[in-house]
């Protein structure tokens, strides 16, 4: 009876011994996950000496982590783009409580994108009649081409009311923008037909302003819903344009490119090469090794290279 007493007891000793064990496990876990997020099981099994098996145990079952991958975001926002965002969304936010549905049915959203030219075909176009024992006909995946096209577009709460692609050979300028605001107008107006609503529209591009197009036709600056205008975007000049503007600039002027003393010494370095090959082949016609300076004196006057040397 007295051993069968102890038996129990240190088997209830070894039960706590492996719970305090396997709490120790957890909390160490729990702090190297904490640590580095990327931290492998292999690492934690060699750290606590345990499988791991146990270590993916503990980590998905008790811990309850699971490993995801990070989201993929269009760009990361700095302090200020945030601190702009929210600022015009509140503007928004206060404009809807106002007006209401009128509101959104003013707001015109438009976006710019180059769209690549595709030539697909799908799985059914791409069957063919093959023998039993022919190998099956293979399909890449289709890539974009060289050729693109800028596609702009509008739309409202209703669905896309303007769309237009950009003509081959011509530049984005303000010209360009003015032409797509008051076709933009058009449509709006076509649109609406007889409606009396001659209230302003706002247009929300990708940046954080809206351009108004009311009856006095599409504004020139960037009204920002706040009010205020800000400085005009940079016109981009198309590829090589820089390029020609030097070569005429240059064309223009009568300053060398590179510097005189480089060109300098390539003429003595030549000049004194010829002179000594002519010197040699004196010395040679002599009868003699040694280069004297006679021989040098009598290659200028045979070549004609400047005054012999006194």
């Amino acid at each position: 009876m007295v051993v069968a007493n102890r038996r129990v007891k240190q088997k209830s000793i070894a039960n706590a011994l492996d719970i305090s064990k396997e709490r120790v496990h957890h909390i160490v876990t729990d702090e190297m996950v904490v640590a580095n997020r990327r931290v492998k099981q292999k690492s934690i099994a060699n750290a606590l000496d345990i499988s791991k098996e146990r270590v993916h145990h503990i980590v998905t079952v008790h811990l309850g982590y699971r490993k995801v991958s990070a989201r993929w975001i269009p760009r990361q926002l700095t302090v200020e783009m945030k601190t702009q965002r929210k600022t015009i969304c509140t503007q928004l936010l206060e404009r809807f409580t106002h007006d209401g549905e009128h509101f959104l049915r003013n707001i015109i959203t438009g976006d710019e994108s180059w769209v690549h030219h595709y030539d697909p075909e799908s799985k059914m176009q791409s069957m063919q009649y093959r023998h039993k024992n022919s190998p099956a006909p293979k399909k890449f995946k289709v890539v974009a081409s060289a050729r693109k096209v800028l596609l702009t577009i509008f739309w409202d709460m209703e669905g896309i009311v303007h769309i237009e692609f950009l003509e081959q050979g011509t530049t984005i300028n303000l010209e360009r923008y003015v032409s797509t605001l008051r076709a933009l107008k058009g449509q709006l107006s076509s649109k609406s037909g007889a409606s009396s609503d001659t209230g302003t529209r706002y247009i929300a591009t990708g940046s954080s302003t809206s351009r108004p197009v009311g009856a006095g036709g599409p504004g020139r600056g960037r009204a920002s819903p706040g009010g205020g205008n800000k400085s005009p975007k940079r016109q981009r000049r198309r590829p090589g344009t820089k390029a020609l503007m030097e070569i005429r600039k240059y064309q223009k002027s009568t300053n060398l490119l590179l510097r005189k003393l480089p060109f300098a010494r390539l003429a003595c370095e030549a000049y004194l090469v010829r002179l000594f090959e002519d010197a040699n082949l004196c010395c040679i016609h002599a009868k003699r090794v040694t280069l004297q300076a006679k021989d040098i004196w009598l290659a200028q006057r045979i070549g004609g290279y400047m005054q012999p040397l006194s």
